[in-house]
């Protein structure tokens, strides 16, 4: 069992507990040590965020109530404490909008052509709403999120729009080249598995099976989905071998070339 108790960059630190009292002995262990160091912490920069819970928690920080919260970015990634990923993709989408509405000359000028613009659709708007997407465990509703933006920027690209232009959702992504977002997210998610770095490598193999949760069906997760993903090409893959395939290029190109085919004959 692999166990990851906290994320670290330069001054930005993440505590993780699965009991209160543990979080709350994290925190005085930290505010000691950081004293014996120089730095102090700042209270109130610090949050706490329950997931899953129904109970709310309450902290301390030198004697300073922590406040605690629904949801709050860091390092670029938004965290809900549904742990789910729809206020983050949510995030990404907004900030995906602004950055195809500062291209609207490009999208209006006649002088250049379609191709053309797919092409700067893709690396300046479509890269922005991806960002990170390897690490994202999409459900049916923000997966139809994901593309019903797509289908307003393909629209607006091609300039066909309602009621005046009656086309299905296909036809734009025909014209432009597009796969459906689903497709496109499953592809870049087994990337993941390929992480050198030590934090990335225990994150990816953490398994909260054991985590206590509330009542009712199991959320997804993105070790689930990836899972899943892997059956398809081959049902008797482990996740030992998978991750053991990973740090093998060639064979991992071979593997997720072989992804890629097996989704698109199912579509």
């Amino acid at each position: 069992m692999e166990h990851l108790k906290d994320f670290e960059l330069a001054d930005d630190v993440a505590l993780l507990a699965q009991r209160r009292s543990d979080m709350q002995s994290k925190l005085d262990d930290l505010a000691d040590r950081s004293l014996t160091a120089g730095p102090k912490i700042n209270v109130n920069k610090t949050k706490s965020l329950d997931i899953n819970t129904v109970n709310p928690s309450s902290f301390t920080v030198a004697g300073q109530a922590v406040e605690s919260i629904e949801s709050f970015q860091y390092l670029g990634s938004q965290m809900a404490s549904d742990g789910g990923t729809k206020i983050y993709i949510g995030a990404r989408i907004k900030n995906t909008r602004t950055a195809f509405a500062s291209l609207r000359n490009i999208w209006k000028n006649n002088q250049i052509s379609r191709r053309t613009k797919t092409r700067i659709f893709n690396s300046n708007v479509k890269s922005v709403l991806l960002y990170a997407s390897e690490t994202w465990c999409v459900s049916v509703e923000n997966t139809q999120g994901l593309q019903v933006f797509i289908n307003t920027c393909l629209r607006y690209i091609i300039r066909a729009w309602w009621p005046r232009n009656r086309i299905s959702n296909a036809e734009p992504q025909r014209r432009c080249h597009q796969k459906p977002m689903g497709t496109k997210v499953e592809v870049y998610r087994p990337h993941s598995a390929q992480g050198r770095k030590r934090n990335l490598q225990a994150s990816v193999r953490l398994e909260p099976s054991n985590w206590n949760r509330i009542r009712g069906r199991p959320r997804g997760s993105w070790r689930r989905s990836l899972n899943k993903e892997i059956k398809k090409v081959d049902e008797s893959l482990t996740w030992q071998q998978v991750k053991a395939m990973a740090g093998n290029r060639p064979r991992w190109r071979s593997f997720t070339t072989a992804l890629r085919t097996t989704r698109g004959a199912q579509e």
